[in-house]
């Protein structure tokens, strides 16, 4: 049976509102094996962000148990959330959060030299995954040059940048047209098998959710699986 990377025991997060508890999260159960692709979906409001944020070393549950490779994340140091953040988790938001001051190129590299790797080994990295996902031709571009399906696009090459385990997407394609989506989802599914990098994603997209090896659905801070 494969082993799970990242799991989830009871997981649950509330936060306070001006004096008021309001519960996102009510003991969420999921995991993510090595190579597998899964989907949360579920409507505005659910929680589908918090879990990501959650799963991805960003915030800390207010109950319940998060493991990486067996090891209880509650544990763990700032540093070695940040480091583990680094080194084995990509993230692509639905906005790009590229650095507009940077070319798509040094985009892409920031996750390695942060790393402390060397600037050529992380140049040729770089201009690997940005042919990878057809950039090839707009490595000097800054962020404000480029179209929103290209610039989610360098977004998803600096995700891979540091060879992650998983990669964590939120509404990866939410902001871009059928088409930049349909060559955004192509080259993500792509990838990610080629490299056998783990993917979960949090989308109202359903036609992306089906390419999934598994569907989840969260409503009302709770999660189920379900045929889309």
């Amino acid at each position: 049976m494969p082993k799970n990377i990242i799991e989830t025991r009871r997981l649950a997060k509330t936060y306070l509102l001006n004096g008021r508890e309001v519960v996102v999260l009510k003991g969420v159960d999921v995991s993510l094996t090595a190579g597998e692709s899964v989907a949360v979906v579920g409507p505005s409001g659910a929680g589908k962000s918090t879990l990501l944020y959650l799963l991805g070393l960003l915030e800390k549950p207010t109950g319940g148990s998060l493991y990486i490779d067996d090891r209880d994340a509650g544990v763990l140091t700032d540093r070695e959330r940040s480091l583990i953040r680094l080194t084995r988790i990509g993230f692509i938001f639905q906005f790009h959060h590229l650095l507009p001051e940077f070319t798509a190129l040094e985009n892409v590299m920031l996750p390695g030299l942060m790393l402390g790797r060397s600037q050529s080994d992380c140049s040729k990295e770089a201009a690997l995954l940005l042919s990878q996902v057809n950039i090839s031709d707009r490595f000097n571009h800054k962020p404000g040059e480029l179209s929103g399906g290209e610039q989610q696009r360098v977004a998803f090459a600096r995700a891979l940048m540091n060879s992650p385990d998983f990669i964590l997407a939120d509404e990866p394609t939410g902001n871009l047209d059928r088409n930049a989506s349909r060559v955004l989802e192509e080259m993500m599914w792509k990838l990610c098998r080629e490299q056998e990098t783990s993917l979960l994603i949090v989308t109202h997209n359903h036609s992306l959710a089906q390419k999934a090896d598994r569907c989840l659905e969260l409503i009302d801070g709770v999660l189920n699986t379900v045929n889309v």
